[in-house]
């Protein structure tokens, strides 16, 4: 069975990195995009999703990730979904978590095979 991940807010070179990541999983992963709050919003409401990876700065809007963990955490469709802010800052972390986000990583960890196993964790690979 494929599993979906639903990548937020990433500029196109860190979607591309994501989406490298998931392919040296070895598993079958499909990587959707949405560039604003309110693209990733309709994307839930309209497929169910695996893992949800939200930048911490939206690239294309400014927006920011904790809003939409705020948004997504109200909405049934992501209950039991890992909802995971990629940020550096261990308090945007801080802050992810305390909204009821998992472990999140930084992209800079990106290659880490720490980050590799979290996320099969949490796509239970």
């Amino acid at each position: 069975m494929t599993k979906k991940v639903l990548s937020c807010g990433q500029c196109s070179f860190d979607h591309q990195a994501i989406s490298a990541l998931f392919k040296q999983l070895n598993a079958s992963i499909e990587v959707s995009e949405a560039h604003s709050v309110g693209d990733a919003l309709l994307a839930v409401g309209k497929q169910r999703y695996n893992l949800i990876l939200i930048n911490r700065i939206f690239d294309r809007t400014g927006e920011e990730g904790l809003t939409l963990i705020g948004d997504l955490n109200k909405k049934a469709l992501t209950e039991n979904v890992p909802l995971v802010l990629i940020s550096n800052f261990p308090e945007a972390q801080l802050a992810a978590g305390q909204l009821g986000a998992r472990a999140g990583f930084g992209k800079s960890q990106l290659r880490d095979g720490e980050t590799s196993e979290l996320l099969r964790q949490y796509l239970s690979l």
